[in-house]
């Protein structure tokens, strides 16, 4: 990424440099200006395709733990978990940047690899069903309050509460409290 950078700042040196040179010879003057001309169309192209590399860096895909993926029935290797399906394996390499999910198919000792875009669990469910995978689902809101739980456990006392909603998280402490049924109707 940062070599594009580099590039698109040449160009764009060059491009200022024909853009201030002035001549009277009429073949500088065309060749200066077929070159403005390329460089800008070259300059567009490299921008188009620094937009796209930073769309597809900028693309989340869904991460999960090791004890997630063991728990719907993936298999660790090396470097990637994987779960059988029919003539093939879904992949999913943690250390990958962009594309974290994919299918591979094996056909005649021949392989073709397929990259998913899982956003969330509910899309890894969809395919592995439509691949009909015997898998379990995770409870995810266990393993995501636990956490919560034991630092409210272990940092604050028994009164405290956390309130957690899209966009925000606010810790409370009770100072007073009164619970009665008598107001509310059947």
């Amino acid at each position: 990424m940062k070599q594009l950078k580099d590039y698109i700042q040449i160009l764009e040196k060059r491009r200022l440099e024909y853009l201030n040179h002035e001549s009277t010879n009429t073949d500088d003057v065309f060749n200066y200006r077929y070159n403005i001309g390329s460089v800008h169309r070259l300059y567009d192209v490299i921008q188009e395709l620094n937009e796209l590399l930073t769309k597809i860096k900028n693309m989340k895909q869904l991460n999960l733990s090791e004890n997630q993926l063991i728990t719907i029935g993936f298999k660790k290797n090396k470097r990637t978990f994987e779960i059988e399906v029919i003539n093939g394996c879904f992949y999913y390499n943690p250390n990958e940047e962009i594309y974290k999910w994919y299918h591979k198919t094996m056909i005649h000792n021949k392989s073709n690899h397929i990259h998913l875009d899982i956003k969330t669990i509910d899309d890894l469910y969809q395919v592995l069903t439509i691949f009909k995978v015997k898998f379990k689902k995770i409870n995810d809101f266990k393993e995501i309050v636990k956490p919560v739980m034991k630092y409210l456990a272990e940092n604050h006392h028994p009164h405290t509460m956390i309130e957690i909603d899209s966009n925000k998280s606010i810790l409370w402490e009770g100072q007073k409290t009164v619970v009665t049924d008598e107001y509310i109707v059947d």
